[in-house]
């Protein structure tokens, strides 16, 4: 008899061994290729993404940020009081507001999932795997990243939520601890950077110096290596590019405080009611448990203690314990100044992480932008300027530029993030098949820096077959040996490559990739000057015309140039001095 068996994650295990099934998948993440085992059983159903409605992204996110503040307050108490402190909501909005923003989108998303697919589907059965709650648990932030694109990770998520929509329906499974152990490990290990000899050799160099007496804490800044030593050194310091690691302690898990964790919070529903049991389980234990490896951190570190002023670009996400730091630095009055790190900022309708880093910083440094005159907010200039190769002979390539398959949500944003996979190779793939015989030749198609897996990104499409792949350069020279790059995401690379005058193109369906008013003119901009393509066809037949002799003209054009500098003045601005620039606000 055929029946309906709802899968939330590519795990073998959670499928129904008999074919003549019908597999109702939550959504494109349980999916790792069109090809994959899914087509072997008698139907499959994809619940569609509910973010293709950008209505609903906007109702949805403006819900999860009122219920992020609610929830912020009232960990923020929680905290206090079990570790006997009393520090101010911005303290623990800088420490707790990545991890707990975050936490909420993935959650959110999951659950409406769910919803959305029992809604849709008769539901017969769904197979759970037995799993150890406590083994789910992220010490931080780094780690909880990490293991939210686990495929293990997932379905314990998913089961989570299950018990609210399929109860009586649920078939249990064994799956033994040693092996839920060993997936751990291979997630925590996944985490960790590898840095060559020289890179070893080097940060230990510098961080034999004393830093704890620094004026400047400058760390993680989007400047570069080379530009980061130089505005140290500006400043009579060394750099800091490091910190020695401090080893974890094992705790036990507080039991009683991760389930009273939101008892003040009123819930109104059951998605609300969800959120006391999930948000117990999987604070991280840095925030509860292991508290004191923040403070022995912040104390016994080669770290300035007393700085004038913090100046960091990417810190406040992901290394918690300099997070911490920063957080009690911050509740001394130190100032905090927060730069750009990415293409999205001042243009995406929706951008959290924007957000949150204009919030906690005293000012802001934007690559040139300041929407509605933010006193906050410095136009300091792009912190990053490519290096052309002038020379036309080595120019011979189609560069495309592909985007990382994510195969499970993060967080909300307006662009790339909120966009399903399978439409956006779609796409990408009617541009590709649409150019001519003598360019798909010299087409390149470059894989993000963190997918080494071709099959991963090649989904749905067979480009394989067709097109080569290839990364092993640096993007630089990639850039330079190419006679045009198409960028397929609103991104850092588009806003660097047009900085540096680079002939770019970006193909980008406008309903999918909402702009903020504040950035609209300039972007319709682009698109009148064939800078930017809402048709990815019409984008390849443009290509095709000028391949041969005119993508130069077209460049060079007085209109094309002016739409690009009109629109880098804003988004994209050079700065000559900007070291010079940086010594004096922060002096």
């Amino acid at each position: 008899m055929n029946q309906n068996f709802l899968i939330a994650t590519p795990i073998i295990s959670t499928w129904p061994k008999p074919k003549k099934n019908t597999l109702v998948f939550s959504s494109e993440s349980a999916i790792l290729n069109a090809n994959g085992p899914q087509n072997k059983y008698k139907n499959h159903i994809i619940t569609e993404f509910r973010w293709k409605n950008k209505k609903k992204l906007f109702e949805d996110y403006e819900y999860i940020d009122s219920l992020y503040e609610k929830l912020l307050v009232d960990l923020a108490n929680k905290l206090n009081s079990l570790h006997s402190i009393n520090y101010s909501l911005l303290f623990w909005r800088i420490l707790i507001g990545p991890w707990l923003s975050t936490f909420l989108h993935i959650y959110y998303e999951r659950w409406k999932n769910i919803e959305t697919t029992c809604k849709n589907n008769k539901i017969d059965n769904c197979i759970f795997l037995n799993l150890n709650n406590d083994l789910f648990t992220p010490y931080d932030d780094q780690e909880f990243c990490f293991y939210s694109f686990n495929d293990l990770w997932n379905q314990f998520i998913y089961q989570y939520i299950c018990n609210y929509f399929i109860k009586k329906k649920i078939i249990n499974k064994k799956y033994s601890l040693s092996l839920q152990k060993k997936e751990i490990k291979k997630m925590q290990l996944s985490y960790k950077p590898k840095k060559s000899k020289f890179s070893k050799f080097l940060f230990s160099t510098f961080d034999n110096f004393n830093k704890r007496n620094y004026k400047y804490f400058i760390y993680q800044t989007y400047l570069g290596f080379k530009q980061e030593l130089k505005l140290s050194i500006k400043l009579n310091q060394m750099p800091i590019f490091s910190f020695k690691e401090i080893k974890k302690n094992n705790k036990i898990i507080h039991e009683n405080f991760r389930k009273d964790l939101l008892s003040n919070f009123k819930p109104k529903d059951n998605f609300e009611k969800s959120l006391n049991g999930i948000l117990g389980l999987q604070l991280p234990l840095i925030f509860v448990e292991n508290f004191s490896d923040l403070e022995q951190f912040s104390k016994l570190s080669n770290i300035p203690q007393n700085p004038k002023i913090i100046f960091t670009s990417n810190t406040a996400w992901f290394d918690t314990k300099v997070t911490y730091h920063i957080a009690k630095l911050k509740e001394k009055k130190t100032k905090l100044l927060y730069g750009q790190h990415g293409g999205t900022y001042g243009i995406s309708k929706i951008l959290w992480p924007e957000k949150h880093e204009r919030e906690i910083s005293d000012n802001f440094l934007s690559w040139g932008w300041n929407e509605n005159n933010d006193p906050k907010i410095i136009n300091i200039g792009i912190f990053k300027k490519l290096k052309i190769n002038r020379k036309k002979s080595e120019k011979r390539n189609l560069l495309f530029m592909l985007k990382s398959r994510q195969r499970y949500f993060y967080s909300m944003d307006s662009s790339g993030g909120t966009e399903q996979y399978s439409e956006h190779i779609k796409y990408c793939s009617k541009f590709l098949f649409k150019l001519n015989k003598n360019i798909k030749s010299k087409t390149i198609l470059r894989l993000p820096h963190n997918s080494d897996d071709v099959k991963n990104v090649d989904f749905y499409s067979n480009l394989g077959k067709t097109f080569d792949f290839f990364s092993k350069n640096s993007v630089q020279d990639a850039y330079n040996q190419s006679k045009l790059t198409i960028h397929t995401i609103n991104s850092t690379s588009f806003i660097e490559t047009l900085s540096a005058n680079i002939p770019s193109i970006l193909i980008m369906k406008k309903k999918l990739n909402p702009i903020r008013d504040f950035a609209k003119n300039e972007i319709e901009n682009l698109y009148d000057n064939k800078l930017i393509f809402d048709d990815s066809v019409k984008a390849a037949i443009f290509v095709n015309s000028i391949w041969s002799n005119h993508i130069d003209t077209w460049w060079s054009n007085k209109a094309t140039q002016f739409a690009i500098k009109r629109f880098c003045k804003i988004f994209a601005k050079e700065n000559l001095n900007i070291l010079g620039d940086l010594k004096k606000i922060l002096q």
